[in-house]
Formats: structure tokens, sequence, C-alpha cells
């Protein structure tokens, strides 16, 4: 029975980060179209993906 749960717990991560890895370029492309003052507003690509590495932001 724990076998089942590790399985299940790492197959709803891998599905995490896949929408995470899929949304990325989203970002970007969303950042760039942004205007000056709304882009420096938000937390820079290397802060996010800091945050999603468990690093602090």
């Amino acid at each position: 029975m724990s076998g089942q749960v590790v399985i299940g717990v790492c197959w709803c991560v891998a599905k995490f980060v896949q929408q995470v890895v899929a949304q990325l370029p989203l970002f970007y492309k969303l950042a760039a179209a942004l205007p000056g003052p709304l882009k420096t507003s938000l937390p820079s690509i290397e802060q996010i993906e800091r945050e999603l590495q468990g690093g602090a932001a």
C-alpha cells in the first residue's frame, strides 16, 4: 500500500512540474508585452525559478 502512495505523490509532482514548464514560455511572452512600470513590480523569472526550486525569492 505504501508503494502506491509514493507512486501517486510522484505522479502528482511530475504533473505539477509539467504544468509549470509548459507555462513558462507564456510568462516570458506576457512579461515582454507589459509596460515598463508594471514589469518592475512583478518578480523576475529568476526569482520565480528560485522559489519553485525551494529557495527564497
